[in-house]
């Protein structure tokens, strides 16, 4: 009777040793999907952090107006009137993070606003009027053109954008431009965005951005004191904008054709390009 043919011990331990890898291969596999999950939630909980801490900086500006000056009833009525509005914008936020989860009561409904309302409540977050600090706001936007994105989103995107306009002319003042029409065809295309969407540019004459940052400029959690950004934030600001902006199907980039300053430019969808997309 014929013996049994036996493997080479090198190739069964060789066989062996594959089979560990692949163990810890796919154990690695599942750590580093948990670090990424991991990571996405501390990004969002910064963001929203973030965000809260760009309302309440006003809102505890204007209340220290109204109590520095008691005797100053119309002063103290106006300041109390902004916190009240910075309030009012905390607790959207906290709405638009229920709606994010599942628990809000706009949750599954399609979003759209109209950009000049959502500019005017951006502009209202400022702890410090535009004029005030010598900077003259020019706009030019489409009054028809609306797009498929919650205001208050909208409004975070601007703000963001603003408060990095306004690190970048610093002391000096000059000139902050927020524009938005409806995009043409080429545009969308060159976007890589349905064939209906929405131009939304936030301009400003400052320094504009640093070459080197290019890189990194969309990336959370990078610093950015330089010749552009005078004053170093915590690297959330412009992440948040771009989570918020793709997470509706657009884009934002930096325009790096422009002579002077920096010039952001936000794709958005409109009502008719996401109901193309939805059929």
């Amino acid at each position: 009777m014929a013996q049994p043919q036996q493997l080479n011990p090198q190739a069964n331990d060789l066989l062996r040793r594959i089979d560990e890898l692949e163990q810890r291969l796919d154990h690695t596999k599942s750590e580093l999907e948990t670090s990424g999950q991991l990571r996405t939630l501390g990004l969002l909980a910064g963001a929203i952090a973030h965000e809260f801490n760009n309302i309440l900086t006003p809102v505890l500006s204007y209340a220290r107006v109204a109590l520095d000056a008691p005797e100053d009833a119309e002063l103290s009525r106006r300041a109390l009137e902004k916190a009240a509005d910075g309030v009012e914008r905390a607790s959207r936020l906290a709405k638009s993070v229920l709606n994010l989860a599942g628990r809000g009561s706009d949750a599954g409904l399609p979003p759209r606003c109209h950009p000049a309302s959502a500019l005017r409540a951006a502009l209202d977050c400022l702890d410090k009027p535009l004029a005030a600090r010598g900077i003259a706001l020019k706009t030019e936007i489409d009054s028809a053109v609306e797009v498929t994105i919650h205001q208050t989103d909208l409004e975070h995107v601007l703000l963001n954008l603003l408060i990095n306009a306004v690190r970048a002319l610093g002391d000096g003042g000059g000139v902050i431009e927020v524009a938005c029409r409806a995009a043409t065809g080429a545009e969308c295309s060159t976007w890589n965005t349905p064939a209906a969407g929405a131009l939304l540019e936030v301009r400003d004459s400052g320094p504009g951005v640093d070459p080197a940052l290019l890189p990194t400029l969309f990336e959370p959690f990078q610093k950015r004191a330089s010749r552009s950004l005078p004053r170093q934030g915590n690297g959330l600001g412009l992440a948040i904008c771009r989570h918020l902006v793709e997470a509706v199907g657009g884009s934002i980039a930096l325009r790096t054709d422009v002579p002077q300053g920096a010039a952001f430019v936000v794709m958005l969808p409109t009502p008719a390009a996401s109901a193309q997309r939805a059929a």
